[in-house]
């Protein structure tokens, strides 16, 4: 389309004129080019947004005839915005229509464009004056909407894929234009003109053109109904989006454990359970899946739940948990799950090193390196640490992962003198994981900043003693007092965080090959103002089999000699999968 042409055309009417009666006073004509020009801006806005719907159109026959569905639909001020099975978003407007244009002499309606169904298959019409015909090519061939399905393939032989077939032709979408004053249209060989029923062209006249091609769009219980201006109407299929999301990034259960999985249901009804695998149990119970592992189950064995939802419209999608027995073990920290023969200082548990007080007790700063701190999760989960005595004093502000149980439900003495305590308590008192008593505390990390001397520049680690390599699946992590206090308050060595500020874990771990592995997990414990508030889960399981495992801790909280901010933070409930 192409706007001097229609200007031409009103021009040249208008000097025609003047030629013929002479002209003296152009104000007159002034104000006839000016109101001409503001038809020719109206039509050129009116061909933009017929055009529009015509893509759009053309692109959702497309999804409709690939077998496409309309997942969601939202509502927009002048229509709707559709969402498709196979990834489309189209905007559709309704109402449309424009204002009634007075019959001139050629005053006839603007040619529309629509479609309709022959033989499962849907093709282009034009509807001029009240009367639809299908679009034809130069042939008189109908024109469809998409194109043809491509040949088939030859077979292959036997366990061999066969050829690709042929590509079908893509479909075209006729562009609704104007030329000499008069209505065009082009489905990609060039403009032609628009012709009535008497073989005679049609005249553009802005009055009588809609501003676009849909008429309404009704939203029913079968799908989404689309009425076009020329009258044609047509169903494209709604399926609600609806489902279940189920958190499967842990797929191991232990023989005889009772898992239980809570589900986020979207749309749905009904869901049922619909198989498992013999000798498993499961059921759905205040939308929650339970799933329970026979006792006999062998490490290796591996399990499927399928569930069944359901809608309103009774759509079915069908969903699967697949799970692997494997022997499960957890690091607490409690005295009842120690299992080893006895700890640095020869007892069975925990608490005996627990040192007291928090800074410059006995076990964490000795007066020789006779004894350095240290831990084994013996017959358990083959865990340990010591410390890593990297300034020869076997001192705690070296670096290290030690025993506490120490609680600070206040931030008021969250200091180096309190640098044990966790930043939170349960209902009974105490510190750990789900009201546990005991955990660990990390102190240590590396400045990565390149020309800075860090004041530790060696990782505390968790490894397995006995040099296999397992699955850390996960661990429960926290704050603890000294780091909170520091953060929202600042000290003599560190400013408090402000908005942009962050501290977060971020592991190194080492594979079977004692590499360090490509893969480094993170969790944040706080941003800006915003703190970890309890005890929350940190999945390593990404990292796959490891020998060892560090944690660094990263802030851009720096007073000029690195990190500024206390180094520290907790750790609960590590489980290993063998």
């Amino acid at each position: 389309m192409k706007r001097m042409n229609i200007i031409a055309v009103a021009l040249g009417m208008l000097a025609g004129a003047c030629i013929l009666t002479g002209c003296y006073d152009d104000s007159d004509l002034k104000e006839r080019i000016d109101n001409v020009e503001d038809r020719v801006r109206t039509l050129e806005e009116k061909l933009d947004g017929i055009n529009t719907d015509i893509m759009t159109l053309q692109r959702l026959v497309s999804s409709l005839s690939g077998g496409a569905v309309i997942t969601a639909v939202e509502r927009i001020p002048d229509g709707y915005r559709l969402t498709l099975s196979d990834g489309r978003v189209l905007e559709v407007h309704d109402g449309r229509k424009g204002t009634d244009g007075k019959d001139g002499a050629d005053g006839k309606d603007a040619p529309v464009i629509g479609v309709s169904e022959y033989e499962g298959i849907y093709y282009w019409t034009i509807t001029v004056d009240g009367k639809t015909d299908w679009l034809t090519d130069a042939d008189g061939n109908k024109l469809p909407v998409t194109g043809a399905k491509g040949d088939k393939g030859d077979p292959g032989t036997s366990g061999q894929p066969g050829s690709d077939g042929n590509d079908g032709a893509d479909g075209k979408t006729p562009v609704i234009g104007v030329k000499d004053g008069y209505w065009t249209v082009d489905y990609g060989d060039g403009p032609r003109f628009v012709l009535d029923e008497k073989g005679e062209k049609v005249r553009a006249v802005p009055e009588n053109a809609a501003d676009g091609i849909f008429k309404s769009i009704v939203p029913t219980d079968e799908g989404i109904l689309f009425t076009l201006i020329s009258g044609e109407t047509f169903i494209v299929p709604r399926v609600d989006d609806f489902g279940v999301a189920i958190d499967t990034s842990d797929p191991y259960i232990r023989p005889g454990q009772r898992r239980v999985y809570p589900l986020t249901l979207t749309g749905v009804s009904d869901i049922y359970v619909t198989k498992k695998t013999d000798g498993w149990s499961a059921s759905v119970e205040n939308d929650s899946l339970i799933v329970s592992a026979p006792a006999s189950a062998s490490t290796g064995e591996k399990a499927d739940v399928r569930i069944i939802v359901v809608n309103k419209r009774h759509d079915v999608r069908a969903f699967k948990i697949s799970l692997e027995v494997a022997d499960i073990r957890v690091l607490t920290f409690e005295d009842e799950d120690y299992k080893g023969d006895g700890n640095m200082l020869g007892q069975k548990n925990w608490s005996s090193l627990i040192d007291s007080p928090q800074y410059g007790g006995p076990l964490l700063y000795p007066n020789s390196t006779a004894r350095i701190y240290n831990w084994y999760d013996q017959s358990n989960t083959e865990l340990a640490s010591q410390f890593v005595n990297q300034w020869g004093d076997g001192n705690f502000w070296g670096g290290g992962i030690v025993i506490s149980n120490y609680v600070d439900e206040t931030i008021t003495s969250g200091d180096y003198m309190h640098q044990l305590s966790v930043y939170w308590s349960a209902p009974n008192g105490n510190g750990g994981n789900g009201g546990s008593r005991n955990f660990a505390v990390q102190n240590g990390y590396k400045d990565l900043k390149p020309g800075q001397s860090a004041y530790n520049n060696i990782l505390p680690r968790l490894f397995f003693k006995d040099g296999k390599a397992r699955i850390i699946k996960s661990m429960m992590v926290n704050v603890t007092t000294y780091f909170v206090n520091c953060w929202v308050n600042g000290n003599g060595l560190t400013d408090p965080a402000g908005p942009d500020s962050y501290f977060k874990i971020v592991t190194h771990a080492y594979g079977p090959d004692g590499k360090e592995l490509d893969a480094h997990p993170e969790f944040v414990l706080a941003r800006g103002d915003q703190v970890i508030e309890k005890w929350e889960k940190f999945d390593l399981s990404s990292l796959g089999p490891v020998t060892a495992i560090s944690f660094n801790l990263v802030c851009p909280v720096d007073n000029g000699s690195g990190m500024s901010q206390p180094a520290y933070f907790a750790i609960d409930d590590i489980t290993v999968v063998f």
